[in-house]
């Protein structure tokens, strides 16, 4: 669902959500390659909503491959510096040469304080013919940062470096909320090396 959610973003025209600033309603226009990049770097880094949000041109350092969020944006109030997976950096590179400087590099539609990114996934969602509700659950902004840790998880890295690439307070939270078992996972835990 993700792949699809990113190629029909990648073909989908410029969009219309609405927001308010100083409790005035408008309407903000957001591009096709501005919510693919969103949704990429939630879905590669984990950062939330309103962490994106935050993010000028100077928050990424692309030739140490990292991003940074400020204490102030952050969901725990300390000043948060994220990898970048090198596939991504020469793409990335060329999206921000077009942003200018100090300026936050994602628009979202608000509610005069709190990014409602999910107006503009919602309607990405329907061009690639994804339910918003299924049997599974709901699919909603956060999805892309419970992603971003399951493929983690899925990858077989350390419970640990999980954590702290999710920046949570206790390995509890990560692995209760984030890791899913299957019978095909129980299979390869059981046979091991001997398949």
């Amino acid at each position: 669902e993700y792949i699809r959610l990113l190629e029909a973003t990648s073909e989908g025209p410029t969009i219309q959500v609405y927001g308010r600033t100083k409790s005035k309603r408008q309407a903000i226009e957001i591009g096709r390659w501005d919510r693919w990049w969103t949704y990429t770097l939630a879905a590669e880094t984990g950062l939330r909503a309103a962490e994106l949000a935050s993010l000028t041109p100077e928050s990424f350092d692309l030739d140490r491959g990292e991003v940074t969020v400020e204490a102030g944006y952050s969901k725990r109030r300390r000043r948060d510096v994220m990898p970048i997976r090198r596939g991504l950096l020469e793409g990335l590179r060329g999206y921000l040469a077009a942003k200018p400087a100090g300026e936050p590099v994602f628009r979202f539609p608000s509610n005069g304080r709190t990014p409602k990114a999910m107006d503009m996934l919602r309607i990405d969602l329907r061009n690639a013919g994804i339910p918003e509700r299924t049997a599974e659950g709901v699919i909603d902004f956060h999805s892309l940062r419970h992603t971003f840790i399951s493929r983690l998880i899925e990858r077989g890295v350390d419970p640990r470096t999980v954590q702290d690439l999710a920046r949570h307070s206790t390995i509890t939270l990560t692995i209760d909320r984030y890791s899913h078992s299957s019978e095909g996972r129980k299979r390869e835990a059981i046979e091991g090396d001997d398949k």
